[in-house]
């Protein structure tokens, strides 16, 4: 799938903000996230994948679901 239409199916489904700190996202701005890692077994689908501004993507990198979602709770509402 391209990544435009990936992107804008993600955010038809979740909205245009960062998971993790809530940030305003664009087409060109949002970045693909696995929740799950592909090192932690994660897999390459949709069901996997949500949109993260670059800064919280490279900040959870290889975090668990888990830890992704508590830096969630701690970042949400913070950009």
């Amino acid at each position: 799938m391209k990544r435009k239409i990936l992107v804008t199916s993600l955010a038809d489904r979740d909205g245009w903000a960062c998971m993790y700190c809530g940030a305003v996202l664009d087409a060109e701005t949002a970045t693909l996230e696995h929740i799950v890692p592909i090192t932690r077994g994660g897999f390459d689908a949709k069901s996997n994948l949500t949109l993260a501004c670059e800064r919280c993507n490279k900040t959870v990198g290889h975090m668990s679901a888990r830890q992704k979602f508590e830096y969630a709770l701690k970042h949400r509402g913070a950009a």
